[in-house]
């Protein structure tokens, strides 16, 4: 089999009147999120015609899907029998995704603080609550949380391309597999909870330096906890 029956039993495509176009957008939506959280493995093979044979499709929604996973990165042609292999997540990865917000993310927070709305604020505690709250929701609903809560964050800094550059960052397939990474420990919601607690209480007394001090540790730790959990899985 190309791909594990169990990473492919969640997967729900609305067949009924869409073009193949729309289901290749499915089947690539479906893929992607079982890759990044780990349904799929790193390494494993995953053939066309025999992804499309399990999934009751045509091949080509599937070949479409696969190269468009290819662009990201995250499978790679298979070097014999055709197909892809799901690529490795690898320590590198995390050291350049965490760099990149060490660098823009305190910035943008100590430059919103004391500027967001009472609403704004307000939201950060309900999505900060939630996440605290629902450990058990699927992990793609987990991390939107987690990334409203950080768009929120730096969303008053006044510079709509610093804004873009991180609502972009945690939209790439890299960050979603960090993040699985990061909640392997069980006591990761806490940690997240008290982390954002602390930034919210910064920005809503406007104190810039301590925002953006806050935001450096958060980030920081989380960085720590990710590589951390490499270390330990041998990586």
């Amino acid at each position: 089999m190309a791909a594990n029956p169990s990473a492919l039993a969640g997967i729900d495509l609305k067949l009924p009147n869409v073009t193949e176009g729309e289901l290749a957008g499915q089947v690539y939506t479906e893929l992607r999120e079982a890759i990044c959280d780990g349904r799929i493995e790193a390494n494993q093979r995953v053939g066309q015609n025999a992804l499309a044979e399990e999934l009751d499709i045509s091949r080509t929604p599937v070949r479409d899907a696969l190269l468009h996973l290819s662009q990201e990165g995250l499978v790679r042609p298979a070097p014999t029998r055709g197909g892809f292999i799901v690529t490795e997540f690898t320590p590198h990865e995390v050291l350049e995704i965490y760099d990149v917000r060490l660098a823009l993310e305190p910035m943008a927070a100590a430059q919103s603080a004391g500027h967001h709305s009472r609403t704004q604020l307000a939201e950060m505690k309900d999505v900060n609550a939630e996440i605290l709250e629902h450990p058990e929701l699927p992990l793609r609903e987990q991390y939107l949380l987690n990334q409203r809560f950080h768009e929120l964050v730096v969303a008053e800094c006044g510079n709509r391309i610093l804004i873009r550059m991180l609502i972009q960052l945690w939209s790439m397939p890299s960050s979603w597999r960090m993040y699985h990474q990061q909640f392997e420990a069980d006591d990761s919601h806490e940690i997240v909870y008290r982390g954002h607690a602390s930034i919210v209480e910064a920005l809503e007394d406007g104190d810039a330096l301590l925002a953006e001090q806050r935001v450096r540790d958060h980030v920081a730790a989380a960085k720590q906890t990710t590589l951390d959990h490499f270390q330990a899985q041998g990586g």
